[in-house]
């Protein structure tokens, strides 16, 4: 299947990881290495999202895949790593059934009210708590390079496995062209278990047989290799 961006970043979203990240001197808390407080709401670490609100943005996003999917009203939508559920909420919107997942157990319990008894808490290092085939899309958005290697193609099985169809699956990755982007990834989120190159994670997708969509978002565009 072809790369599709359902999620265009604003052209200041590199400038201002760049500057967050150069101007931090803090060593990640437990909160944020747990996906807690610091990783998602608190500004002063100076990294992490340093506060996750609900703005509207994912709006947009819904509408399209909603429309390039041909999801109609009560077909059923899940969202892997679905953070506080904003996408979700979206899709709900739209009159679709949603569901999601996220490692983030205060995620989950802050997340926004409309989706919260829709989000249940877990990882793919594990099944997925869902039967075969149960969704019409599945997304899975920024997760994986949270993952170690050795289980991307668990994670791509599992993604498809509950998909009702290999095809309707939507992977987002962060990732670098070169080495100075990936250096700069990894300054950006020590988290992170596999950075690698949108040509390492397309021979990944190849050799797993993975019939879905992608989008490689490279986090901080430099334009020439270093």
């Amino acid at each position: 299947m072809p790369e599709q961006d359902f999620f265009p970043v604003s052209p200041d979203s590199a400038a201002r990881r760049l500057k967050a990240i150069r101007g931090c001197t803090n060593v990640a808390t437990p909160s944020y290495r747990r996906f807690g407080k610091d990783f998602f709401d608190n500004l002063s670490i100076g990294y992490g999202y340093g506060g996750y609100a609900y703005d509207g943005r994912h709006r947009g996003p819904a509408e399209r895949m909603a429309d390039h999917y041909g999801l109609i009203a009560g077909q059923r939508v899940l969202d892997v790593g679905c953070a506080k559920g904003f996408l979700m909420v979206e899709f709900a919107g739209l009159g679709l059934q949603v569901a999601g997942l996220d490692v983030s157990r205060y995620a989950a319990q802050t997340a926004h009210i409309d989706v919260r008894n829709r989000i249940v808490t877990g990882d793919m290092n594990q099944e997925l708590p869902w039967n075969d085939r149960s969704f019409d899309l599945v997304i899975c958005k920024e997760v994986l390079p949270y993952l170690p290697p050795s289980k991307q193609a668990w994670a791509l099985r599992e993604l498809t496995r509950v998909a009702k169809k290999p095809e309707a699956v939507f992977i987002e990755i962060q990732c670098g062209r070169f080495t100075q982007e990936i250096e700069l990834m990894r300054q950006w989120d020590g988290l992170h278990q596999t950075i690698a190159t949108p040509a390492w994670w397309q021979r990944m997708f190849d050799a797993a047989g993975y019939k879905g969509d992608w989008h490689f978002k490279v986090l901080f565009p430099i334009g020439a290799e270093a």
